[in-house]
């Protein structure tokens, strides 16, 4: 890898005519200003000052492909494994590229195997046909705690669980019924069922424990008779609701069944609805006004700029407020990182009070190995040392 592809990459991310997800994150560099110094140093010239630049650097989908390519049947990468196969739906087949900068693999071949279903993975690793189980559920990982022919691994507070309300349209653009939907949402219940209390209660914003994260808001306790006030004042009594869900994420379906009946409790019929889970993510982007929602760990100014900015691609609550993405301005634009901390305090604090999460829980991300598999770690999901099959062996 080098300079110039890095060059060429970002440059294709940030073609007008292009709807990469990282666009939002790259938008601060000037590209037609920046340069390659030599073949291992890049010059970014920047459009304005960015005390988060290596957010920038690291933000999903800001991936490097080597210059001039246009063919991605057979991809070309520089990390510990080569491509072999791939099978659409099906898998994906890599081989240990001996060269590594980092040092060869353990292992001589990785397969990704895909299996959307959770009860498809854990039965595969249980049948022997897979090594590594993705993206387990708590209750079945409490379930196979003490199964000897696997091991259980827990990473902390890797993932938020929540529902998302649009605010640009009907219903949950009247904000008393948004405050009465986060008053009327028992989270201790919905931890201690949906993820069986691998896992605390959230606070409707993103990132807890995680830098410039605001714990001095108070948290949010459910009040069933302010709720039921608020929705007579938004004229919503009775109000039939959707609520997009689907089997893309573990424990979604349980999630909405659960908060589903919440609602009603404080007289809204919400209905469940489950979706295709191969294209969840896309249709809840643009449809419905209600649905369920996960993310992993990113650092909170990449979750502002990716999800919650005007010109955000992936805006799914559709928060629009031109004085928030003002504060973001100052707030990367601001050197003393007190001083920038405060700035990220008050937009969440402006979320808190009128935004379109509803963030009840952060998750341990668990997965399932085989016995045999060594050097798994439990670093929080979408970290650095999160997945690294680089650094796994078979014993």
């Amino acid at each position: 890898m080098r300079a110039r592809d890095v060059l060429f990459s970002y440059t294709r991310i940030l073609d007008p005519n292009q709807a990469f997800r990282a666009k939002p994150s790259l938008a601060v560099i000037n590209i037609a200003n920046s340069r390659a110094v030599d073949d291992r140093t890049v010059e970014f010239a920047l459009r304005q000052p960015f005390g988060e630049f290596p957010n920038v650097l690291a933000a999903f989908g800001t991936y490097i492909i080597p210059e001039g390519s246009e063919d991605f049947t057979k991809p070309v990468g520089s990390g510990p494994f080569s491509f072999v196969s791939f099978e659409p739906g099906r898998s994906a087949l890599f081989k240990r590229y001996p060269h590594y900068w980092d040092g060869a693999a353990h292992l001589d071949e990785l397969e990704f195997v895909i299996a959307n279903e959770e009860s498809a993975r854990i039965n595969a690793l249980l049948g022997g046909q897979i090594e590594y189980a993705h993206d387990l559920t708590p209750t079945t990982a409490r379930s196979h705690e003490h199964n000897d022919r696997l091991t259980i691994v827990r990473s902390p507070n890797s993932a938020v669980q929540a529902f998302a309300m649009k605010l640009d349209r009907p219903p949950f653009d009247n904000r008393d019924l948004r405050e009465a939907m986060f008053l009327l949402t028992d989270r201790q219940q919905l931890v201690e069922s949906v993820l069986s209390g691998s896992g605390q209660i959230g606070n409707d914003l993103f990132g807890k424990d995680y830098k410039y994260y605001d714990d001095s808001i108070p948290q949010r306790a459910r009040d069933l008779d302010l709720a039921k006030s608020l929705i007579r004042r938004a004229g919503a009594e009775g109000l039939a609701v959707k609520l997009d869900t689907s089997t893309a994420a573990a424990g979604f379906v349980e999630a909405a069944t659960i908060f589903a009946d919440q609602c009603r409790e404080a007289g809204l019929n919400v209905e469940v609805v489950q979706g295709n889970k191969d294209t969840y993510w896309s249709d809840v982007l643009k449809n419905g006004s209600l649905c369920s929602f996960r993310s992993g760990a990113m650092p909170i100014e990449t979750h502002i700029t990716q999800r919650l900015l005007t010109t955000s691609t992936t805006n799914i609550t559709k928060w629009a407020r031109p004085e928030f993405d003002a504060l973001y301005t100052r707030a990367v634009s601001t050197a003393d990182e007190s001083a920038r901390t405060e700035l990220y305090h008050q937009m969440q604090r402006m979320l808190h009070a009128e935004g379109g999460y509803l963030m009840w829980g952060f998750a341990d991300w668990i997965i399932g190995t085989a016995r045999s598999v060594g050097g798994v770690t439990d670093a929080p999901a979408n970290t650095l040392d999160w997945a690294r099959f680089d650094k796994v062996w078979l014993g």
